[in-house]
């Protein structure tokens, strides 16, 4: 079968690119013809004029409450970072003619099938189009399939709530990834998805693991927010007490966080997606705030710590938190605690999901 996945994998986000990565690869492996739709737009022109107006609103209402906010200090991508993803997509991946607003509607006709999903492609609810839910302007003729999609939006637009469940309910198959997305689809149809594995934990990616780009022990650091309230130092003296000391390696988006350059004795500012695999299969602790940084720590055993303080980031942590009993992972005020994962509880349920998951594809396609 043809399949087209549409996902937000143009974003220079090690998770974005990995869970897509890992998607294409299970499907093929099922035996279906797969690639990813090169769909970009600007999401300024989508917005509707209810969005615009509400947006003008929040601003003017929210101006002195935001002005208190701490703000995470961010830069423009280098070049050789954009390069790094592009490569890989290159060399591992297989796309589409890159598509607009005005072509995808009938460019998609060529798939039998279109699976949507993972990594927050809900979270925008606002738009005149909602091209995730399969808004393409033109009706789409295929089988429509979510898989894994996951949002951190909880209450849904009044001017969206009837098309949003007019979408939804066209859906042949959907699923999500956590608690938060399956409460608002039910939310917004009355339906209920069958909840699903992020795509990453389907696949093993053990031909990125060796051999180890930086030898010897070290604490690989994966932060995307601001800092923990406890502070970095604090997390990482506990680390070393318990570990013993050894160098600090970190991987950055450096139009996200640039938190790890308080404490890092190595920044690469430029690590490949499979690369950034590679320092978390090696290494002897992960520290992350990051939804992927704890799923490819407990891919591949590693101790870790991790972190919710950010809003838009709390909801897919404690998910994991909930799903595989991880005390390790916690809101950025409590007292750290670095018991480690209990790796044989976590395959079991892990091997039982997987089951699952994949068997919610086959079916679906």
């Amino acid at each position: 079968m043809k399949v087209g996945i549409l996902t937000q994998f143009y974003r220079k986000n090690y998770g974005g690119i990995l869970q897509s990565y890992a998607l294409f690869h299970v499907l093929s492996n099922l035996g279906h013809d797969v690639e990813i739709i090169d769909f970009r737009y600007n999401a300024a022109r989508n917005q509707s004029f209810w969005q615009k107006v509400d947006r003008l609103f929040r601003k003017f209402v929210h101006q002195k409450k935001e002005s208190g906010k701490v703000v995470v200090s961010t830069r423009e991508l280098p070049k050789d970072h954009v390069a790094a993803f592009s490569s890989f997509k290159q060399k591992h991946l297989k796309y589409s003619p890159q598509l607009t607003v005005n072509t995808i509607g009938q460019y998609v006709q060529n798939y039998e099938a279109i699976v949507v999903g993972s990594d927050q492609v809900w979270n925008d609810l606002t738009g005149k189009h909602l091209f995730y839910f399969f808004d393409f302007g033109s009706p789409y003729m295929g089988k429509r399939i979510t898989y894994a999609p996951c949002s951190v939006i909880t209450e849904i637009p009044s001017y969206s709530k009837k098309k949003l469940n007019k979408l939804l309910h066209h859906i042949d198959s959907i699923s999500a990834r956590d608690e938060t997305t399956k409460r608002l689809v039910e939310k917004a149809s009355g339906l209920s998805p069958e909840l699903v594995l992020d795509p990453t934990f389907l696949y093993g990616f053990q031909e990125f693991s060796s051999p180890a780009v930086v030898k010897g022990d070290y604490v690989f650091a994966y932060i995307l927010g601001s800092e923990i309230e406890k502070g970095h130092k604090n997390v990482l003296d506990k680390i070393f007490a318990k570990y013993g000391k050894m160098k600090v390696i970190a991987a950055i988006i450096p139009n996200i966080s640039l938190e790890v350059e308080k404490f890092a004795d190595e920044v690469r500012y430029n690590a490949s997606p499979d690369e950034w695999v590679n320092l978390i299969a090696n290494a002897k602790f992960v520290y992350t705030d990051s939804f992927h940084g704890c799923v490819f720590s407990m891919k591949f055993h590693k101790p870790f710590f991790a972190y919710y303080k950010d809003a838009k980031r709390t909801s897919r942590l404690l998910d994991l938190k909930n799903t595989y009993q991880l005390p390790n992972i916690q809101s950025s005020g409590e007292d750290i605690c670095l018991t480690e994962p209990d790796y044989y509880y976590i395959d079991k349920v892990n091997e039982e999901q997987k089951v699952h998951s994949i068997g919610f594809l086959e079916k679906s396609l």
